[in-house]
C-alpha cells in the first residue's frame, strides 16, 4: 500500500530537485522527527526503480534495516538488503538497504543515488563513500544536522517543514512539558564536548533522583507507554528496578541485549504488555512507534541534536489510538539547557568555521523572565497564567518546593536559580480530597488521613470547600500512587545493587 505524500513532502521533492538542478549533489534535507523522511526518500528510491538507476539506502544502524525494508515493501519497491544471511539479500535489484557498518566492510558498490540516513552522524566509512561519488547525487536524511563539519561533506541544505508548523498543521503532538530541577553539573568535566559519563552517573544515578522519576510518572503519566533515556547501563537498570518495585512492568534493553530478545522486548511494549521501556542510546534515533506517549529525559546531556532526537520520540500522532499530545518529563535539565523541542533550530550547515550567528549567541539574545504563578505553580513568562487565567503575578518571585515537577511550555522556562518547584495536581482538586475520603474509609485508616494525603500531594492545606466534599469514585491511577507512596516509605533502604 503506498503512502500518498503530504504537501510539505512534495515540496521537499520538489526543492531537492531544483538544487541537484542548480549543481549541488551532497544535499542535506533537514525535517523533524515524525515528519517522513523515508517517505520522501521512499518516493526518491521507487523514481529510481521505475527509471532503471541503482539506488543505495544506508541506514545509521544494523537495527534499522528491517524497519526501512518492510516501509520499501509497503509501497510496493523491489530491494534487496545488503547483509550477510538476511532473507530479502539481492543484488539483482537496482535499489539496495543497507547499514553503514555492514558497507564499511564490503568492496565499493556501483550507484546513480545514494541516500543517508541520520546523516547527522557521520562514520569514517560515510565521509569515503562520500568522496569516492563526487559525480552522484548523495542525500542526507536528519532532523538534527548540527554536527560540527557537517558542511565539509554536504554543500546545501534544505529545510522542510518545523516541528511548530507540523504541531499546527497536526502531524505532530504538542508535548506537554514538566520539569524539575537541573541536577547539580557545575563541577562535571566536559569530555569531547559532552558531559563524562562517569561523573554524569554519580550526580544522577542516586536512590533519590531514580525515585524522584518513578514518583512523578505515577503523577503525570501514569499507565502511558514509555520511554526513559538513561545515563548508562547501570542508571537504566536501577530506574528500571524502581519502577518494577512500583508493580509497573519496566523492562532495560540495551546494545548487548540479544537481537531476539530485543526484537521481543519492542514487540511486546508495542503490544502494550510493557508499560516503560529503558534504555541507553538504543531508542534515541530511528525508533518509530506512534504509540509511545511519555518521554523520560533522565541524561543530562550538550548535544543539542541528542536531546531533540530523545524528545521528538514521542511527538508521533496515533490514529489507531486518537493520540494528539504527549508527555516530557525532563528529569535532567535539557530543556533549560537547550530550549523547548518545539523552539527553532539552526538552519545552516557548520563549516568548521565560527559563524556571526551560532545558536548560543541566538540564545543570548533570547530574554526570559519565567515567573511562577501564586495561584497554581505553572511556570511563565506572561502577566495572565496560561494554565490558569490568574493575572497580576508579580515579576521574579519563583518560590519553590523540592522534588516535585512544574509544568511549562514554550512560552516559559523554569528558573535555573531554583532547585525544584511545586507539583502541579492534575485532577480536579475536589474530586482528588473525595477518593481520599473514600480509600480512609475502605481501608479503615484514621480519621484525618485524608487531610495529611492531600496536603502532600497538592503542597497545601485544603480548603473548607474542598474538605466539605462528598465521598468520591476512587481512581486507578490514585490508588496505585498511593500504593507506590507505602512501599517508598515502607522500604528506605538503599535498593541499589552494589556495583
Amino acid at each position: 500500500m503506498k503512502h500518498e505524500l503530504r504537501q510539505y513532502q512534495k515540496e521537499c521533492l520538489k526543492n531537492l530537485g531544483t538544487a541537484y538542478k542548480q549543481g549541488f549533489k551532497r544535499i542535506m534535507l533537514k525535517l523533524p522527527t515524525g515528519a517522513g523522511k523515508t517517505s520522501i526518500a521512499s518516493k526518491i528510491l521507487e523514481n529510481c526503480y521505475n527509471s532503471g538507476k541503482r539506488a543505495l539506502f544506508i541506514c545509521d544502524r544494523i537495527e534499522l534495516i528491517n524497519q526501512t525494508s518492510d516501509r520499501l515493501l509497503s509501497d510496493g519497491i523491489k530491494h534487496g538488503v545488503i547483509q550477510a544471511d538476511h532473507i530479502r539479500k539481492n543484488l539483482n535489484y537496482n535499489i539496495q538497504v543497507c547499514s553503514i557498518q555492514t558497507l564499511a566492510r564490503r568492496e565499493k558498490i556501483n550507484a546513480d543515488m545514494i541516500i543517508i540516513d541520520e546523516a547527522h552522524t557521520l562514520h569514517k566509512a560515510h565521509i569515503d563513500i562520500i568522496k569516492e561519488n563526487q559525480n552522484i547525487p548523495i542525500i542526507g536524511l536528519s532532523a538534527t544536522p548540527f554536527a560540527k563539519g557537517l558542511g565539509k561533506h554536504f554543500d546545501k541544505m534544505i529545510v522542510g517543514a518545523t516541528t511548530k508548523q507540523l504541531i499546527e498543521l497536526g502531524f505532530l503532538c504538542k508535548p506537554k512539558v514538566y520539569a524539575p530541577s537541573e541536577p547539580d553539573l557545575e563541577k562535571i568535566k566536559v569530555v569531547a564536548g559532552d558531559y563524562d559519563m562517569q561523573e554524569l552517573e554519580e550526580k544522577t544515578n542516586t536512590p533519590k533522583l531514580v525515585g524522584d522519576i518513578v514518583e512523578h510518572w505515577f503523577k503525570l503519566g501514569f499507565g502511558k507507554p514509555t520511554i526513559v533515556f538513561a545515563v548508562n547501563i547501570a542508571h537504566s537498570k536501577n530506574i528500571v528496578a524502581e519502577f518494577v518495585k512500583g508493580g509497573v512492568n519496566a523492562v532495560h534493553i540495551d546494545a548487548y541485549t540479544d537481537n531476539d530478545d530485543r526484537k521481543e522486548i519492542i514487540e511486546s511494549f508495542k503490544a502494550g504488555r510493557i508499560k516503560v521501556l529503558s534504555s541507553v542510546d538504543i531508542l534515541s534515533k530511528g525508533f518509530d512507534y506512534p504509540g509511545a506517549e511519555v518521554a523520560i529525559l533522565a541524561r543530562p546531556t550538550k548535544s543539542l541534536s541528542l536531546y531533540i532526537q530523545q524528545a521528538g520520540r514521542v511527538l508521533r500522532i496515533n490514529p489507531e489510538t486518537n493520540k494528539t499530545d504527549c508527555t516530557i518529563l525532563d528529569h535532567s535539565g535539557n530543556t533549560m539547557r537547550h530550549g523547548f523541542v518545539t523552539d527553532d533550530t539552526p538552519e545552516d550547515l557548520d563549516t568548521g568555521k565560527k559563524q556571526e550567528n551560532t545558536p548560543a549567541e541566538k540564545k543570548e539574545k533570547k530574554v526570559i523572565e519565567p515567573v511562577k504563578c501564586p495561584h497554581c505553580s505553572f511556570i511563565k513568562t506572561k502577566v495572565k497564567c496560561e494554565n490558569c487565567g490568574h493575572e497580576d503575578i508579580p515579576k521574579n518571585k519563583v518560590e519553590s518546593a523540592e522534588g516535585y515537577l512544574v509544568e511549562f511550555d514554550e512560552n516559559s522556562l523554569p528558573n535555573k536559580n531554583s532547585k525544584s518547584a511545586k507539583f502541579v495536581i492534575t485532577q480536579d482538586k475536589k474530586n482528588l480530597y473525595g477518593q481520599l475520603k473514600t480509600l480512609s474509609r475502605l481501608k479503615g485508616w484514621k480519621a484525618g488521613r485524608a487531610y495529611y494525603l492531600y496536603k502532600e500531594l497538592c503542597n497545601e492545606e485544603p480548603t473548607e470547600e474542598i474538605k466539605n466534599v462528598g465521598e468520591q469514585m476512587v481512581t486507578e491511577q490514585v490508588i496505585k500512587y498511593i500504593t507506590y507512596l507505602n512501599i517508598k516509605k515502607a522500604k528506605s533502604k538503599n535498593y541499589f545493587t552494589k556495583r
